[in-house]
């Protein structure tokens, strides 16, 4: 009877335990991208990404408040050509618990240009 009793504790402990730590599986950081070819309207995904870093910034304000995990910015390839200075403040900070990482998109090299775009 013992014995009984421990098997059904051990597995309504699987039962409670298991989808907890599915769940936490499922719950990834969230992934933003920016793209010369995206739109600030887009929600930022892979597939419909941000057009500027600025957006990015945005973004990045929002999730803090409301996902505490890792954010990572992934910037395509190309050039991004700023209207303004990109300034970043103590509110675009990350933490320990929260990191926050803007990087070149895997295989691909962005470049952020200052500069005026000239037509001949």
């Amino acid at each position: 009877m013992k014995i009984l009793i421990c098997f059904l504790l051990v597995l309504c402990n699987m039962i409670i335990i298991s989808p907890t730590e599915n769940n936490a599986e499922e719950i990834i950081s969230p992934n933003l991208y920016v793209a010369p070819n995206g739109d600030d309207s887009n929600p930022g995904t892979e597939e419909k990404p941000f057009a500027t870093l600025k957006r990015a910034r945005i973004a990045i304000q929002e999730f803090k408040k409301s996902v505490p995990k890792p954010i990572t910015v992934f910037v395509r390839g190309g050039t991004y050509y700023l209207s303004e200075p990109l300034v970043f403040g103590p509110e675009d900070s990350g933490t320990d618990m929260q990191p926050i990482t803007f990087t070149a998109y895997p295989g691909e090299k962005p470049t952020i240009s200052g500069g005026v775009k000239l037509y001949a």
